[in-house]
């Protein structure tokens, strides 16, 4: 089988990786053994050459990025997801989408989050459960991340790989 997806993510570092991995862990463990905690900078990156110098010129003309983790949050029913709201405090998210090409694609309309639980791996009930105990929770942190990783996975539920990680070296 081939490859089913590939984007463009923003690993969150440890500790603060750790203290999200612990959650994901407990309410959505599947989705915890197949990717780390992290922020989609590009869902399909099927339409950007990823293996061009235009991506790793990018990288090293962009700074790392800063942002703040903030309280659990919803879109729609707790089945729909429980995700960790993302502030972009620099802009750097969009700047980064800006220097890809992709700032006015459906791209851009993505919402940076930490995914908690995902609909395709935590019944309605457990999300339920989950939203009880997360609706109140925040962390309120700032995290800087200082490299892009182009992951994929071989089926819609399969593990994500690391492909290459380039560092952002711009000041």
């Amino acid at each position: 089988m081939g490859v089913v997806r590939r984007q463009l993510t923003l690993f969150l570092p440890a500790p603060m990786s750790d203290v999200i991995d612990a959650v994901r862990q407990r309410w959505d463990p599947e989705m915890s053994v197949r990717i780390r905690p992290h922020v989609t900078l590009v869902h399909d990156v099927t339409n950007i050459d990823v293996r061009s110098a235009s991506l790793e010129n990018v990288a090293a003309q962009r700074p790392a990025v800063a942002l703040q983790l903030l309280n659990a949050r919803t879109w729609g029913p707790p089945g729909y997801g429980i995700y960790l709201a993302v502030s972009d405090i620099r802009r750097d998210i969009e700047n980064l989408r800006r220097s890809l090409s992709v700032a006015h694609s459906d791209h851009a309309q993505f919402v940076p989050h930490v995914t908690l639980s995902h609909p395709r791996t935590v019944p309605h009930t457990r999300a339920l459960e989950a939203w009880s105990e997360l609706a109140t929770w925040s962390i309120d942190e700032t995290v800087t991340v200082d490299a892009i990783s182009l992951i994929e996975s071989e089926s819609d539920g399969g593990v994500w790989r690391t492909v290459i990680t380039m560092p952002l070296r711009g000041t």
